[in-house]
């Protein structure tokens, strides 16, 4: 058994719970921590409470800015009222993730994309691509139309679970693939514009990615 770590009063927080037909995930936030409890928002799907036993282990993540933490816990108690409340055990299995070791994976994200002025209008229209690698700090992603080292884009990706992120970059690196009518390129950009709670989708998803493979022994 733990501490609640950095976790503070309406921290944004993630709860998995392992069912029998597979894993879920529910965001909640933090209602009120003591030295041995932490309570928390009831998860809720459709406006309907996520009915947890008491005894159910879950999952609980979230982000600041220095790292991503994770731990698991044991829920002791469900309330309706003021609010409905899931109270949670101290925590053990504490997982500690600093930003800057967050890698870059491989990952095929939908994407669009159009280019910029230097002040930021658009100069383009939207293209479909695909990323072929994601990080924090930047992607890179397959396209059929040339870019140059340089230029400036305005990217949207469509993670699963509906997860849309935002972000501005520059164009880092270029390699040409294929030739002729198969001349396709693997374009690399660094963010130059994007914000912290778009960025932490990013590094949420590498991290749920990079746990999946360690689950399954490839990692």
């Amino acid at each position: 058994m733990g501490t609640f770590g950095p976790i503070r009063i309406n921290q944004p927080i993630e709860i998995e719970v392992n069912f029998s037909l597979g894993i879920n995930k529910f965001k909640s936030r933090v209602e009120g921590i003591t030295e041995k409890n932490l309570i928390v928002a009831a998860p809720m799907v459709n406006g309907q409470i996520v009915p947890l036993k008491i005894g159910t282990q879950v999952t609980v993540s979230y982000l600041d800015n220095a790292a991503l933490y994770t731990f698991d816990t044991v829920v002791l108690a469900t309330d309706l009222k003021p609010v409905p409340t899931l109270t949670l055990d101290k925590p053990y299995n504490i997982k500690r993730v600093q930003r800057r070791n967050f890698v870059r994976i491989d990952a095929k994200i939908p994407m669009t994309f159009c280019l910029l002025k230097e002040n930021l209008e658009k100069n383009s229209d939207f293209y479909y691509a695909t990323t072929i690698d994601i990080s924090g700090g930047g992607i890179m992603f397959s396209t059929e139309n040339p870019l140059h080292l340089g230029d400036l884009l305005e990217i949207h990706m469509a993670f699963p679970d509906g997860v849309n992120v935002l972000a501005i970059g520059k164009v880092v690196r270029v390699i040409k693939n294929g030739q002729g009518d198969q001349q396709m390129y693997s374009v690399g950009i660094e963010f130059n514009i994007i914000e912290e709670s778009e960025r932490d989708k990013i590094i949420r998803y590498i991290f749920n990615q990079q746990r999946e493979l360690r689950r399954k022994g490839l990692l």
